[in-house]
């Protein structure tokens, strides 16, 4: 049986109390377990991952994660 992503533990920091610090919200949050519960069609960041620029810098904001990714389906 395959576990969702969202139940894998991968995205458990999302919750831990560092982004609400930055001021996400609980939607925020909820948004954010969404868009990174999903592979990155642009550079390939994996379930839980921000998403990197092709220098390698990493986009740790929900806002500057790949349209790809961030689309609704």
């Amino acid at each position: 049986m395959t576990r969702e992503p969202i139940d894998s533990g991968r995205l458990d920091w999302i919750w831990n109390g560092e982004l609400g610090e930055q001021g996400y919200t609980d939607l925020d949050l909820e948004t954010t377990s969404r868009v990174l519960s999903r592979v990155c069609p642009t550079c390939a960041a994996g379930v839980g991952e921000w998403c990197r620029t092709p220098g390698g810098h990493v986009l740790d904001h929900l806002d500057l994660q790949h349209l790809t990714r961030r689309r609704f389906d």
